[in-house]
């Protein structure tokens, strides 16, 4: 398990992060954290919950339980990205979400996005 660092200007810190589906947990108890300047990898085998933790970490995916804090702000807005090794779907998502999400920048509650009446 990572050692926890302080929060720094920017820092990602995970803390007891559980995620369940509906086939039982994908993650259970992840802690870690990730400084300013800093690279890291994420190496595991298929279904490990690699994309699960980064979908987490990003906000498409909630957790269970525990935290994800994130002090990379600009003018009050989280800076984070991510992006697939190829092009891949939100699993999470719908058709129409995951087409809609570029759209509206990933800012507006894809709810609210209108769907066309043709």
């Amino acid at each position: 398990m990572a050692e926890l660092v302080p929060h720094t200007p920017s820092s990602i810190v995970v803390e007891n992060l559980w995620v369940d589906f509906q086939l039982g947990p994908v993650l259970r108890g992840v802690s870690c954290s990730f400084g300013m300047g800093e690279s890291w990898g994420l190496i595991g085998p298929s279904g490990s919950g690699k994309s699960v933790l980064l979908k987490t970490i990003a906000g498409i995916v909630s957790p269970s339980s525990g935290s994800v804090a994130l002090s990379t702000k600009h003018n009050g807005k989280v800076l984070l990205a991510l992006m697939f090794q190829e092009g891949a779907l939100f699993d999470s998502l719908s058709v129409f979400d995951n087409v809609a999400f570029p759209l509206v920048g990933g800012n507006v509650p894809i709810r609210r996005v209108g769907r066309s009446k043709g």
